[in-house]
């Protein structure tokens, strides 16, 4: 249900792609591809791809997400950098997560 609500699923390719900036949703998807692929998952084939504002910082963004997750750094892709619009402001933002 998880999947089917913030996933993807690209005609062409074979892969799938979870997008959230939900640090507990992100960690079930995992955990639930993990236990539901136990023993077929290639560990290594994970990769992610951060969407942050200008105003984060990368580093520490990307060893949150990779403590979170529990995926290597070495597994991130480049960020995604956009300029924050408006006036609205989330002290508890870290970003979004494309996990695929």
């Amino acid at each position: 249900m998880l999947y089917w609500c913030e996933g993807a699923k690209y005609p062409g390719t074979n892969r799938i792609e979870f997008v959230c900036s939900d640090e507990n949703m992100q960690v079930v998807f995992i955990k639930l591809m993990r236990k539901a692929f136990y023993g077929e998952l290639v560990e290594n084939k994970f990769r992610v791809m951060l969407q942050l504002h200008t105003t984060h910082n990368v580093n520490k963004s990307v060893d949150y997400w990779s403590h979170i997750l529990d995926i290597p750094i070495s597994q991130f892709v480049k960020p995604h950098i956009t300029v924050k619009k408006g006036t609205r402001y989330r002290h508890v933002y870290n970003g979004t997560a494309s996990v695929y």
